[in-house]
């Protein structure tokens, strides 16, 4: 049709369409840090992309996914009522956890934010291959776990949450599916059943949930 848009050049115009209306929606706080981000960094190389013909439909679809992994991770922050300066590697490490699909896609909102210094210097260890990205040393687990029971800067169901899965290896979705029934107390102990088995509890860990319990 005559005066039609090339076909690369319709996706990114849909691209541009769509993240003014995305970031339009945003809060203030998120739309400040998310905007610079999705039109100097994500748009500005589609739109390069764009005029050498070569943004396609999965360019537009990564794109897309590259804003979204950076609004779902604000929106984690704001949750857990953290800000970016506050996000330590641990916290990082538990939302790819919980998103791992994302992980390539937050990868280069993390870069901007760390070049940036708008957070201090984290990892999403996209460079590490197969099952390595999984393998943290002794010394690597016990100071998370540490922080877990220990640092009360942290939201208490971020340390629990934490301290499960580095007490237990308890996926997230286990741990979503917790009540209180599996919580028992004792007059000195306190027992976390896993798949009918009572774990005896650390004693800070245990003071955490029944902390939890009583005023969620």
């Amino acid at each position: 049709m005559t005066g039609a848009l090339p076909e690369r050049h319709e996706t990114f115009a849909r691209l541009e369409l769509w993240a003014r209306a995305t970031l339009e929606a945003l809060p203030p706080h998120q739309s400040r840090i998310v905007s610079p981000f999705a039109e100097w960094h994500v748009i500005k190389d589609a739109r390069r992309r764009a005029e050498r013909g070569r943004h396609t439909l999965g360019a537009a679809k990564a794109n897309r996914d590259n804003i979204r992994a950076a609004i779902l991770l604000l929106n984690w922050l704001d949750q857990h009522q953290l800000i970016l300066l506050d996000l330590h590697q641990e916290d990082l490490d538990l939302w790819l956890t919980q998103n791992p699909t994302r992980r390539q896609a937050v990868h280069s909102f993390v870069r901007w934010l760390t070049k940036r210094k708008l957070t201090r210097p984290l990892d999403t260890q996209l460079a590490r291959k197969g099952f390595a990205a999984n393998f943290q040393t002794d010394d690597e687990h016990e100071q998370q776990l540490r922080r877990c029971l220990t640092d009360e800067a942290l939201p208490r169901e971020l340390r629990i949450v934490g301290a499960l899965i580095r007490l237990y290896a308890l996926p997230i979705s286990r741990i979503k599916e917790i009540t209180t029934s599996p919580f028992q107390l004792n007059d000195a102990d306190a027992f976390l059943t896993i798949d009918s088995h009572p774990v005896l509890l650390p004693p800070t860990l245990a003071r955490l949930i029944k902390a939890h319990i009583a005023s969620p």
